[in-house]
């Protein structure tokens, strides 16, 4: 007497002894046996990162809310194929033009991801995400489950150098869709924004359920499918296109030497030049400047209280700055512009203009301040286009 397991697609199991039972085979004679089980499975993820856009359109301006940039794109970022797409975008307003009431947003960026499992496994032999192992990592906080959305989904906090970051992870058959929504709320004025707070948490986890909903909605009835067997898989990847961020812009503050340098009460010629460190410096008997341009995000070059201190928003020229001063000297103050070189695959401008001033014998922060405005006056009209 042979005893065979049978499981169906309906996931039933039949114990067949001998051949006594109605539908009862022997292991391969053909379909309903085990190794003859036909699941069928997403084939692909979106082609682009313009269809995921598409499909959560309405949801990205709301994530963005106050600082939606209808000119952000949601960038593929690299490693995207046909059976793994990912995409990201930031919205952010470092400089804002007003007055901003505590709380608001300051910057929102969002990652998504959409990935197929490429091998052909039943729905009910895969690992239930509450299982998932990096759920039990330190940096994970209060994971839960999302009910409603897909077969299986997961939330959860992650916090890192003191900014968190909603994740949520969710499977609809093979394909698993995975949304992390960082940003920065304002804390009022004269405050960096921070990177975590309880509102920020909660206005996050609006923007993670959003999305995910948005997703795990539109997408799948638009993904073509295929069948595998048991075990079987899918045919190698083609890569995506990447969308190509523009080329970064180059600017040397050393073209400020000559008549502007004097028209600010500087020496024409400045004491020196550094092109490798794009910055330009000059000296006369009250003090140093020096101006320098860079490519690095404006809120993680400046919006660091390590390094300074009393930020605030100031106007100078017509043009909107941040000023700064050192966090450990009394010295120095400086304006930071916010002028953009180029862009990131998620789409974070880059770049960044700062005018330093440094006074050898200081008789306060507001007077070093003061003489850093009035030469930044002249010179101001002269720096890079902001955003």
């Amino acid at each position: 007497m042979s005893i065979v397991i049978q499981q169906w697609r309906t996931g039933m199991i039949v114990l067949c002894v001998g051949a006594a039972l109605v539908g009862c085979s022997g292991r391969s004679s053909g379909v309903g046996d085990v190794e003859d089980i036909r699941l069928e499975v997403f084939s692909e993820v979106p082609a682009g990162c313009d269809v995921v856009e598409e499909a959560v359109g309405v949801s990205l301006r709301m994530v963005g809310g106050a600082v939606f940039d209808p000119d952000a794109r949601l960038g593929t970022t690299p490693g995207g194929e046909s059976h793994d797409l990912q995409c990201g975008v930031t919205f952010e307003d470092p400089i804002p033009a007003g007055d901003v009431a505590a709380g608001s947003p300051m910057s929102r960026s969002v990652a998504i991801r959409l990935a197929v499992n490429k091998t052909g496994t039943p729905v009910d032999e895969q690992k239930a995400l509450v299982d998932y192992d990096h759920l039990t990592s330190d940096a994970v906080v209060g994971p839960e489950t999302v009910a409603g959305v897909g077969q299986d989904s997961m939330v959860w906090t992650e916090v890192e150098d003191g900014s968190a970051s909603i994740l949520t992870k969710t499977r609809i058959d093979n394909l698993w869709i995975d949304v992390a929504v960082s940003g920065r709320n304002w804390q009022g004025e004269n405050a960096f924004p921070t990177g975590d707070s309880p509102q920020l948490r909660a206005d996050l986890r609006a923007a993670s359920d959003t999305l995910t909903s948005a997703l795990a909605t539109t997408l799948p009835p638009q993904l073509p499918r295929t069948e595998l067997g048991r075990w079987e898989q899918l045919p190698d990847p083609t890569p995506h296109a990447e969308t190509t961020p523009p080329d970064y812009v180059d600017w040397n503050p050393c073209t400020l030497a000559g008549q502007r340098a004097e028209a600010a009460g500087l020496p024409a010629e400045p004491r020196d030049r550094d092109p490798a460190e794009s910055s330009c410096s000059w000296r006369t008997p009250e003090f140093d400047l020096i101006v320098e341009a860079d490519h690095q995000g404006f809120v993680l070059r400046y919006f660091d209280p390590d390094h300074y201190r009393d930020p605030r928003r100031v106007t100078v020229a017509g043009r909107d700055a941040m000023r700064l001063l050192w966090k450990d000297s009394e010295d120095y103050c400086l304006l930071a512009f916010d002028t953009p070189f180029g862009a990131r695959d998620d789409g974070l401008r880059m770049g960044s203009v700062k005018i330093e001033i440094s006074v050898e014998d200081p008789k306060s922060v507001d007077q070093t301040c003061a003489t850093l405005t009035r030469v930044a006056e002249a010179l101001v009209p002269s720096l890079p286009a902001d955003r």
